[in-house]
């Protein structure tokens, strides 16, 4: 039907505000809404923890933080952040792009664990006494981590990495 004078003027203020939003920036996606879950937010400097060393890896300003607590929540192995499975599937570890769990269930299981002990969670990871304490704030972005883990990478996915000239030890 025909719009009138009040419709026009409301259609005009909320393009308007559309504009402003998508203007403000600050991770709004493009419709002017939040991130959707699972997508991560890039980091402010344009550097993301230790997945930014590989080529095709986004960049993060936090890891998503674990949905639930409790015997659904694993481990990545090699960094110690904390998700449940469903999140390393959907997204992989913000902090190792280079174990390429996204999408990978074995992958997952493979670099994942549940056997792990306590948690922290970082908001500066970089400047945490307790990070520096457990030896693991170093190119960590912000989340929730293991205390400790003492599983190692299977030998197979570090012997891939191995080949693919990917350090991860230190």
């Amino acid at each position: 039907g025909a719009l009138g004078p009040r419709d026009h003027q409301h259609q005009q203020q909320e393009k308007g505000d559309q504009e402003r939003r998508k203007g403000a920036g600050g991770g709004a996606s493009e419709e002017g809404g939040e991130p959707r879950q699972g997508e991560g937010m890039p980091r402010e400097d344009g550097k993301g923890g230790e997945a930014d060393q590989n080529k095709g890896s986004a960049a993060y300003k936090h890891a998503e933080a674990p949905l639930s607590a409790g015997k659904g929540l694993r481990c990545c192995i090699h960094c110690k952040l904390l998700k449940t499975e469903d999140q390393f599937y959907a997204v992989g570890c913000e902090n190792c792009g280079f174990l390429n769990m996204r999408g990978d269930e074995q992958k997952v299981l493979d670099c994942t664990t549940h056997a792990f002990e306590g948690m922290i969670a970082a908001i500066h990871p970089t400047d945490s006494w307790a990070m520096k304490w457990l030896r693991s704030g170093r190119n960590k972005l912000p989340g929730c981590y293991a205390m400790q883990c003492s599983e190692r990478l299977p030998e197979h996915i570090q012997q891939s990495l191995e080949d693919s000239n990917i350090n991860i030890r230190g």
